[in-house]
């Protein structure tokens, strides 16, 4: 398994409200189980231009995972998650981040 990963802080214009967000993707991850970081909700479930089948599950207090490039057996938005969950298969390539809102 090969990757890269990137930390970067976003802000919006004329705010305090800070988002620090961490990323990467995993290779030759097809087929695997995508399992969830923590418990949460499911607050995006479906399709995005350049990550395809893509999750995001709220974690609470600002906490937020996203899981893109997915195969098969997504869950629903509104779904609860436990740690450890599996949300779907991997296509090839696996893209995660988190985001944690900090302000």
């Amino acid at each position: 398994i090969s990757g890269y990963d990137n930390w970067y802080i976003l802000t919006t214009e004329g705010t305090d409200s800070r988002v620090l967000a961490c990323e990467g993707s995993i290779y030759r991850a097809a087929g695997a189980d995508v399992k969830s970081c923590a418990g949460g909700t499911v607050v995006f479930s479906g399709e995005l231009p350049l990550l395809g089948q893509t999750v995001a599950v709220d974690h609470g207090l600002g906490v937020v995972s996203y899981y893109g490039c997915l195969s098969s057996g997504t869950k629903r938005v509104g779904d609860t998650v436990s740690a450890g969950e599996i949300l779907a298969a991997a296509d090839d390539t696996l893209y995660f981040a988190v985001s944690v809102a900090t302000g």
